[in-house]
């Protein structure tokens, strides 16, 4: 199992590495049909809240698709902010660590989509990220995923949709999950009361 990692590590691998330096088609992500997938869920009246964007790969992707009232994301790597604020410029990317309870960025956000892709394996307090969104009681979408595979960044990973839902189905109602090849896309609200109504067709 891998442990949480510093800024640096994350600024050394946008650094190098293509797949997170390059436009949003040489991520795994989009390659494996995940963010297409997740895409789908968003609309051009949608308030985005990305937490852990990366170099913008993922934004970049969705202005590509539809057109969001506001886009706000947040990452601790100043390279992968730089990063972001080059491909998606229509966007407002900030150095922020979401897990410090100084910051105040969070909660001016008026957002009704909450996006954590490929984050929340990389912290030891998702859970406690999680709960600030459950904290802002409204009705807030959730877009997320995690893997099914140890890195040298991942504080855990998911070997069945079960063990997913252990975690954190008391948080987010009506979770779907779909796999894609490593990884796991949980589609789900935060703040509304369980329904039968399917998410993915």
């Amino acid at each position: 199992m891998g442990i949480e990692q510093p800024a640096t590590f994350y600024d050394g691998m946008y650094t190098r590495r293509e797949k997170y330096f390059g436009d949003y088609t040489k991520n795994s992500c989009f390659k494996c049909g995940l963010w297409p997938a997740a895409v789908k869920h968003l609309n051009n009246n949608d308030v985005i809240f990305e937490a852990g964007c990366g170099s913008g790969q993922f934004a970049q992707y969705v202005y590509t698709k539809v057109k969001p009232k506001s886009y706000f994301g947040i990452d601790f790597s100043p390279v992968a902010i730089e990063l972001a604020l080059n491909k998606a410029p229509l966007g407002i990317f900030l150095v922020r660590d979401l897990t410090d309870d100084d910051d105040i960025s969070f909660r001016l956000q008026k957002f009704n989509v909450f996006v954590a892709l490929e984050f929340l394996e990389h912290i030891n307090e998702d859970l406690k990220i999680l709960n600030k969104v459950k904290a802002l009681d409204r009705k807030i979408k959730v877009i997320t995923s995690v893997p099914d595979f140890n890195s040298a960044g991942h504080v855990r990973h998911f070997k069945s949709e079960q063990k997913i839902r252990n975690r954190y189905e008391s948080i987010i109602n009506n979770l779907e999950i779909e796999y894609f090849g490593g990884r796991w896309l949980m589609i789900g609200e935060i703040n509304t009361k369980k329904s039968q109504t399917k998410i993915f067709d």
